[in-house]
C-alpha cells in the first residue's frame, strides 16, 4: 500500500474546540478518501499534515527521510524552514485559506504565506475556503474557477470538500 502525506494550511483559531472539530471533519474525509480509493482499486492511504504536526511523529519516518536526503532544508531551526519542508516533502498541499473571522472577506495571512511556498518548493497546490468572495478578490484566474468552499458552522460541509479535493489527487494522476 502506498502511503500518500497530504499538507493541510489552515488557521489554527486560538479556540482549541473549533480546531478539534475541524481536525475531526479533516479525519472524516480522510477515512471516507481511503474507503473512495480502496473501492476503486487504488492502493493507497492518505496522511494529513499540519503546520503543527511534530516530525518525530512515527507516520512522519518517510517524509522526514525525504527532507534529509534533499539537502535543502534545515530542520530544528527556523519555523519557515521547517514548514517548507515539510510541504516540499508531502505529495500534495490542501489551504484552507478561510480567517478566523468568518466575518471577513480576506484570507488568512499564515496559510497565505504557506501556500506561496508550496508553490516555490514545486507543488501544485489546491486552495479551498468558507466563500467564494477569497478566491475572486485574491487568487488567480485559474484558481478562482475550481475554489471549493464549504459553510464554516457545518463541518459535515468541510468533509465533503476535503473528500473532493483527496479524491480528485487520485482520479488525475496518470
Amino acid at each position: 500500500m502506498k502511503d500518500i502525506y497530504v499538507f493541510l494550511g489552515h488557521d489554527f483559531f486560538g479556540d482549541t474546540q473549533r480546531k478539534a472539530d475541524y481536525r475531526a471533519a479533516v479525519n472524516a474525509a480522510v477515512s471516507a478518501a481511503d474507503a473512495w480509493a480502496m473501492q476503486w482499486q487504488y492502493d493507497v492511504r492518505f496522511h494529513i499534515v499540519y503546520g503543527d504536526t511534530r516530525l518525530n511523529a512515527p507516520f512522519m519516518r518517510p517524509l522526514l527521510a525525504r527532507i534529509r536526503a534533499s539537502n535543502r532544508f534545515s530542520l530544528g531551526g527556523d519555523y519557515w524552514d521547517q514548514i517548507s519542508a515539510v510541504i516540499y516533502a508531502c505529495a500534495h498541499a490542501l489551504f484552507d485559506l478561510t480567517h478566523r473571522d468568518y466575518t471577513v472577506s480576506y484570507p488568512n495571512a499564515n496559510v497565505v504565506l504557506e501556500y506561496g511556498v508550496a508553490f516555490g518548493v514545486g507543488k501544485k497546490p489546491r486552495a479551498f475556503g468558507r466563500t467564494r468572495d477569497i478566491a475572486k478578490l485574491y487568487l488567480s484566474n485559474t484558481a478562482k474557477y475550481n475554489f471549493p468552499y464549504y459553510d464554516p458552522y457545518d463541518m459535515n460541509s468541510l468533509t465533503d470538500v476535503i473528500v473532493d479535493l483527496l479524491t480528485d489527487f487520485l482520479a488525475t494522476q496518470p
